[in-house]
């Protein structure tokens, strides 16, 4: 018999891909991590993962244990739940959600939640994956893809998203332009903004919805800096390398950015929180939720005014917004 504790060590080693990332998102030492998973090897009779450089690669029976590993998880969940055991706010949430929204906007107003509730240890998983939160790749999730309609899951929308063209200031000062006229901005607007010099997913990311947007509305656009993160491209932008297509939230908060006039593009989009319905009530999930909810529900990207304090506290940087539209 194996400890069903390593079940745990072993669908975070699966989903993580890595002895390290699944240390880290257990909050375990990789010695350990790799200690438990060879002794769940052992008592199963079975090689799990491929050892590479690369990281860990699951053979045929991991394959298939992780189902197995999975309904185990889901109904250790539901035991826990029905039984009251998560009536107070402590545990791990798993919270799936983009680098740049974690960066910019949750991790900047997370010294908050961590001093409410010190017992929550809340695994921040970046990624731009939509993750299956069916198969409990993590608690909570926040998204603008809509999951399919499920009876296993609750969704609320936290706001409306759009997409800005933005460029910095200083870009547009080199022009001799000056960002507060806005009839010198309708103008340019008027003629070209092909022309000026341009930021943008990388050739292997041109199938994301903003890298074909750009190609749709600007397609000979001339691209001097490609990027595979929304981050580096943001970072990019701000610097004065060249227009970028962004959801203007994160444009809100950049210093220095501004929005420029342009047509063509669409109209807004909702942001969600993706929840287990099981799992929902339980004290700890429900604190991550509310507080997610209260930091990103609004009806307008400029009510996220109220991040610049947090950000200027976190990173110690004077987070001014400039912001047209």
């Amino acid at each position: 018999m194996f400890d069903w504790n390593d079940l745990k060590i072993f669908l975070a080693a699966y989903r993580e891909g890595s002895i390290g990332r699944a240390a880290e998102a257990l909050g375990m030492s990789g010695s350990t991590v790799s200690r438990r998973l060879s002794a769940l090897e052992e008592a199963v009779g079975q090689t799990l993962f491929v050892r590479t450089p690369e990281g860990l690669l699951p053979t045929d029976a991991g394959q298939q244990a992780r189902s197995a590993a999975e309904d185990t998880e889901r109904s250790a969940t539901l035991v826990e739940t029905l039984l009251g055991a998560e009536d107070a706010p402590r545990g791990t949430v798993r919270l799936s959600a983009s680098t740049e929204l974690l960066h910019m906007i949750i991790i900047p107003a997370w010294p908050e939640f961590s001093r409410r509730y010190p017992e929550i240890s809340v695994a921040m998983v970046e990624s731009t994956n939509v993750v299956d939160l069916e198969r409990w790749e993590a608690d909570l999730a926040v998204r603008t893809v809509r999951p399919k309609a499920s009876d296993s899951l609750v969704i609320t929308t936290l706001r409306e998203t759009r997409v800005g063209l933005f460029a910095a200031r200083s870009l547009l000062r080199e022009r001799g332009i000056d960002a507060d006229d806005g009839e010198a901005l309708a103008a340019v607007a008027a003629g070209a903004w092909a022309e000026w010099p341009w930021v943008d997913w990388s050739e292997d990311r041109v199938h994301l919805s903003l890298a074909r947007l750009r190609q749709h509305l600007y397609p000979e656009a001339r691209v001097v800096l490609r990027a595979t993160s929304l981050e580096s491209m943001r970072l990019a932008c701000a610097a004065g390398v060249g227009l970028l297509l962004l959801p203007s939230f994160y444009g809100r908060v950049t210093r220095g950015l501004v929005r420029l006039p342009a047509s063509g593009l669409p109209g807004p989009r909702p942001l969600y929180m993706v929840g287990h319905r099981a799992t929902r009530r339980t004290a700890r999930v429900a604190a991550v939720w509310d507080h997610l909810v209260d930091l990103l529900r609004g009806e307008d990207d400029r009510d996220l005014v109220r991040v610049q304090t947090s950000l200027a506290a976190a990173y110690g940087i004077d987070y001014g917004i400039d912001y047209d539209g």
